[in-house]
């Protein structure tokens, strides 16, 4: 009888060693999933955080660059002495119109990057965010024909960061005018434009 006992005491202390150790895997493999998990979920978060606001920012750049182009179209169309006041009166209010719709977007751009230090990024949710960057334009005081248009600073930038990090996921993305500055061009361009890049 004892013998019985024995044999099947014994038998049962491996099987329990066993079962603790396939437990303790499991458990293991569950708890680096979840780790897993939420290194994706907040890489993914950043990734759309910062890839949202470089098109923002390309998008405002491009739609600039078109405007001042509208607006030296406008100021070559009012130099000709021989326009009727009606014209020249319609000339006028389209160019004061460009000019309101180019220090707007310059205001909404300075909102987005108080709300971005405020907010931490996009949500609020304790990333580091370096600072968005400055718009590269400057206005020169208006003259006889009205508004001036934008120009760029005499610091020539053609590469802007836009960078978010929560340790230890990180995401950043470039606008950049690879095709230098077309401030001087008289027809339609997409000349910035927002790419990944490295964090570092």
């Amino acid at each position: 009888m004892n013998a019985v006992r024995n044999s099947s005491g014994s038998f049962s202390v491996p099987m329990a060693l066993i079962l603790i150790l396939v437990s303790s895997s499991a458990w293991g493999m569950v708890s680096l999933q979840s780790k897993w998990r939420k290194l994706v979920e907040t890489q993914l978060r950043l990734d759309a955080c910062v890839g949202k606001t470089a098109l923002e920012f390309s998008r405002k750049m491009n739609l600039i660059e078109n405007s001042n182009i509208r607006m030296k179209v406008i100021r070559a169309t009012l130099l000709p002495a021989s326009l009727e006041p009606s014209a020249r009166s319609a000339l006028q209010v389209a160019l004061q119109a460009e000019f309101l719709w180019q220090e707007t977007q310059l205001k909404l751009w300075r909102l987005k990057q108080a709300t971005w230090i405020l907010k931490r990024g996009c949500d609020s949710k304790s990333d580091i965010a370096l600072p968005l960057p400055l718009m590269p334009w400057i206005r020169e005081p208006a003259d006889f024909l009205g508004p001036r248009p934008l120009r760029r600073t005499k610091e020539h930038v053609k590469e802007f960061k836009i960078a978010l990090s929560h340790l230890p996921r990180h995401a950043a993305a470039k606008v950049s005018s690879p095709n230098g500055d077309k401030s001087n061009v008289l027809y339609k361009t997409d000349n910035w434009r927002a790419t990944w890049t490295s964090p570092l």
